[in-house]
């Protein structure tokens, strides 16, 4: 059998197995175009997939192929193709072989991507391989890789870009985790890429570490788009000034990338945009930081399911110190749905260079240290000082709320009226700067309200109806509330609000600076927590129904954010305050 036929089955074996089994069939009558030969073998590997003997024998197939592949690769080195002479092979991949060749004319070292001879029969793969070099050399940005020239020597297809002194992201990763502050530096010039591309009316549709290059002088450069898919105006309307392009379609169903770094619309197949990019950008930022991927399985078709119905590993599981703000980049780059995600990569890369310009004082801190006793139960006798008052005043306050702030040394007070305010709905932000509460419009909606404690005017937050128990961010950035019986958190400064998890008849929450929310979920049972960016719920109290303990209620975070306090409620209604 010849190399090319080795390399085609291996290829066709594994963009098959990237599919879920009822899409390969029409895959491979797609892919094999009636070469029926073709077809049986790659089937006999298939069918043989989880038996030992027939993945050791694929296998080997594999290894046999890729030394035939690389012995016929490595009989180009030392001669001409057109103008440009053949030095060494860089390396192979899914849209073709990459050698480092000598411009004879200019006498320059460049890289040269040559498409196999054999595969240019397939018109699908010969056009996206010139649709590579249209969306890359219309594209000129210092993050993105130049494109020299796009030609023909006989029968061989190539194109020609600039030579990379450096190595790939994958390459780096091999070395573990990056230091965050690095890590955001590569992210900032990826987004900065994505910004220009997806501009330009271009979805790359495989970012991922082997596509990312790092120079020497830490330059980066985005690689690769012979995947690219040009966005038609009537798609892009996330891109407004996107200019009209020459359209290469994918055909629905048919599933293009690499499966780690899909995002869940890309897995199913269906129509894609630039929010496919942003997802695969949270992927690569998320590996970058933690050194594993955040969606991870045995098989290409256990990736994708984790893809689709498993949220990630909170970045609190791996022992780094990072800002709060960025586990909500990554958090909301990976939104599932693509609506929750950004919107346009150039939101994404304002909040990279926000964290960059000044990150907060929060990171996340591995350890947990033990509080004191003393000041457990000092701090305990505090919260339920503080409760009672508030059951007071709530009780005897009438229906008009009169909300209060002291100055010092000079006490000064301002006061807004509403028709009704929901009893225990009014927060100050961590700040001092602005009480958030629950209160009906006009029409009689109960909505979140912001108002700023330097003024008398409140304003309503669009997308709240229904709130109650309202809590803020350590940083006074977002405001986690109940709704529709979902936890959610909004942005008061614009955006509608987020959906982190489930929450039926919620009774009060707490933020702490390490990103995560404790909330109780219902009228009885024990205290949860989740990720500020949404994710698995876990339970963080246990109950002892054999001592009549009903539910635990009113988390709240100790300054330390690492504790919590929060009131337990027995079957006989008495209750008891808990540190932990």
């Amino acid at each position: 059998m010849k190399p090319e036929r080795y390399k085609e089955i291996e290829r066709l074996y594994h963009l098959a197995l990237e599919r879920a089994p009822e899409q390969r069939e029409a895959f491979l009558q797609r892919a094999c175009d009636g070469d029926e030969d073709l077809r049986q073998e790659v089937e006999s590997l298939l069918a043989a997939e989880g038996e030992v003997g027939s993945f050791l024998a694929a296998s080997a197939m594999k290894d046999a192929a890729k030394m035939l592949v690389e012995e016929k690769s490595l009989m180009l080195v030392g001669k001409n193709l057109g103008h440009y002479h053949v030095l060494s092979l860089l390396g192979s991949g899914g849209m073709g072989e990459v050698y480092q060749v000598e411009d004879t004319r200019l006498k320059r070292k460049v890289a040269l991507k040559l498409l196999p001879a054999d595969l240019t029969a397939n018109r699908d793969r010969l056009r996206r391989f010139e649709q590579e070099a249209r969306a890359a050399s219309a594209l000129n940005h210092p993050n993105i890789i130049t494109i020299h020239e796009i030609g023909e020597s006989g029968r061989w297809h190539y194109l020609v870009m600039e030579l990379i002194d450096g190595e790939t992201l994958r390459e780096r990763l091999k070395q573990g985790p990056i230091e965050w502050s690095t890590a955001l530096e590569i992210a900032l010039q990826v987004a900065s890429a994505l910004v220009a591309a997806h501009k330009a009316g271009i979805v790359h549709r495989d970012i991922k570490p082997e596509n990312i290059m790092l120079r020497r002088d830490a330059l980066v450069k985005v690689l690769d788009f012979g995947l690219a898919k040009l966005t038609e105006p009537s798609v892009a309307g996330l891109i407004s000034d996107a200019p009209t392009r020459v359209q290469v379609n994918t055909e629905t169903g048919v599933v293009m990338g690499t499966a780690r770094y899909m995002s869940p619309e890309q897995a199913r197949g269906q129509k894609v945009d630039a929010r496919t990019d942003i997802f695969s950008f949270g992927v690569v930022f998320y590996e970058m930081i933690t050194g594993r991927a955040p969606f991870e399985g045995e098989t290409a078709s256990d990736v994708v399911a984790a893809i689709l119905k498993t949220d990630p590993p909170s970045l609190l599981d791996d022992a780094h110190e990072v800002p709060r703000e960025l586990e909500h980049i990554i958090g909301r780059a990976l939104r599932k749905d693509p609506e929750q995600r950004y919107q346009v990569s150039k939101d994404l890369l304002l909040d990279l260079e926000d964290l960059k310009s000044g990150p907060s004082d929060d990171v996340f801190v591995p350890a947990k240290k033990p509080l004191p006793v003393g000041w457990i139960a000092a701090t305990a006798l505090l919260l339920i000082a503080t409760l009672v008052l508030s059951i007071a005043y709530f009780q005897r306050a009438p229906v008009g709320v009169r909300a209060v702030r002291f100055a010092i040394p000079a006490p000064e007070k301002s006061s807004f009226n509403f028709t009704s305010i929901n009893a225990g709905s009014l927060t100050v932000s961590p700040d001092g700067r602005r009480l958030t509460f629950v209160a009906p419009t006009a029409e009689g909606k109960d909505l979140l309200w912001i108002r700023s404690l330097d003024g008398l005017a409140a304003h309503a937050l669009a997308g709240t109806e229904g709130a109650s128990y309202p809590f803020w961010s350590p940083d006074s950035r977002f405001v986690g509330f109940f709704a529709d019986r979902k936890l959610k958190e909004i942005d008061p400064a614009g955006g509608p609000p987020l959906t982190l998890c489930d929450a039926p008849e919620a009774r009060g929450g707490t933020w702490n600076k390490n990103g995560v929310i404790i909330f109780a979920p219902d009228s009885a049972g024990a205290l949860q927590q989740v990720s500020a960016s949404g994710g698995v719920v876990s339970a963080v109290t246990t109950l002892d129904e054999t001592r009549g303990e009903l539910t635990d209620r009113w988390p709240c975070f100790l300054p330390d954010g690492q504790h919590f306090l929060y009131l337990r409620r027995g079957i006989t209604g008495s209750e008891s305050a808990t540190a932990i």
